[in-house]
């Protein structure tokens, strides 16, 4: 930002120069002073009204001999300006559709998947022994619709907070006691995940149900059903926490359980899955999980210009 002093600037600039940062976002103004070796590429997130800020804009990348890629997103109306850039610079662009939201999101899915696995092998045996606890409660939720949303929803929440928000989730999961997950407990969990999933806007609903699919792929997994279980934990985490004050005691056990009944987003109760693959005896043996990322696609067309000098 141009509202940076100069000497912000340059520590910012240096830690992308060192590789500490992988991607910077600058202004017009602050972009024009920018000069960084194999820069690769540069996108530009709207078409400028004046052709010569385009050259400024793309001119970061390919400097000094190197080759780069210009990308520009553009909407309908930005034809016209897009039409002056051209004509202005006879600049040959490549017209580029969005990526399908379908391809999008399986690449999205596959990182959750990743990164939460990644998390569970993180912890030390005694957390996970301590896990062992919510494999009941896992079990059940596995069992129709709205236990399966819910842990799609667990899902999309944990990949939120670890990935977009800048906030990780719970680090190191806080100790139980032994044989503390009664079913009274377990009927407190379910009936506070459905309250949540009814409290969920639209965006964010749609969002969950589309991580159902890697909730029931977890649960037939091993190591996918043992990570279920940490963020069941995480969650029950957060349901006690708020209520930690005073005499440390959770309120009252009067929590409803959730309904097999079509509810206000549509849930519908079905029956019990197969099983998974595996027994509770082997479960930690599986290993593996595909590495990936990405971001959500935009809307608009994309113009990809490779520039060289």
């Amino acid at each position: 930002s141009g509202d940076l002093s100069q000497v912000a600037r340059e520590k910012v600039l240096g830690k992308v120069r060192a590789g500490e940062l992988r991607f910077l976002i600058a202004t017009d103004v602050a972009a024009r002073g920018i000069d960084i070796v194999d820069l690769s590429h540069v996108i530009q997130y709207d078409v400028p009204q004046h052709p010569e800020t385009y050259i400024h804009r793309a001119g970061r990348t390919g400097r000094a001999g190197a080759s780069g890629t210009a990308i520009m997103l553009v909407e309908l109306l930005d034809q016209i300006n897009l039409g002056r850039i051209n004509k202005e610079y006879d600049i040959v662009m490549q017209n580029l559709a969005p990526p399908a939201e379908e391809s999008t999101f399986e690449v999205i899915e596959q990182r959750a998947r990743t990164i939460i696995r990644a998390k569970y092998r993180q912890l030390n045996a005694n957390t996970k022994k301590m896990l062992d606890q919510y494999e009941e409660m896992v079990e059940l939720l596995t069992m129709d619709e709205d236990g399966l949303r819910a842990l799609s929803m667990l899902i999309d929440d944990f990949y939120q907070a670890e990935v977009h928000s800048g906030r990780k989730s719970n680090d190191r999961p806080k100790s139980i006691k032994p044989d503390s997950i009664t079913n009274t407990v377990m009927a407190d969990i379910a009936g506070e995940l459905t309250e949540k999933m009814q409290t969920r806007d639209k965006l964010q609903f749609e969002r969950m149900i589309r991580f159902e699919p890697l909730a029931e792929s977890l649960a037939m997994s091993g190591l996918g059903f043992n990570a279920l279980t940490m963020l069941v934990h995480e969650f029950h985490q957060s349901m006690i926490q708020p209520q930690s004050s005073g005499n440390g005691k959770k309120g009252g056990n009067n929590r409803r359980k959730p309904s097999s009944k079509r509810n206000n987003n549509g849930n519908r109760g079905r029956s019990r899955r197969g099983g998974r693959n595996d027994s509770n005896s082997n479960r930690r043996s599986s290993r593996g999980g595909r590495s990936s990322s990405s971001r959500s696609g935009r809307g608009k067309r994309s113009n990809n210009g490779n520039n060289r000098r």
